[in-house]
């Protein structure tokens, strides 16, 4: 487990053994997913990839009904 501290900005940084684990590279795309209290992050790394999670999780997420992503 990793903690991270939000910035006076909103940002966080993605600890180091988590970019490696995930391969996280610079220009990678987040997905925010919400699952009540808790928060699922979803890295896509193509366009493709970031549409077939969207399209995975539309369907069961008010999150996505209702925004702009």
């Amino acid at each position: 487990m990793c903690v991270v501290t939000i910035s006076s900005r909103f940002q966080i940084t993605i600890p180091k053994e988590i970019r490696e684990r995930f391969t996280v590279k610079p220009g990678d795309r987040v997905l925010f997913i919400p699952h009540g209290r808790t928060l699922e992050l979803v890295f896509a790394r193509s366009d493709e990839e970031f549409e077939e999670v969207r399209r995975l999780h539309s369907k069961t997420s008010e999150f996505f009904e209702n925004s702009e992503v």
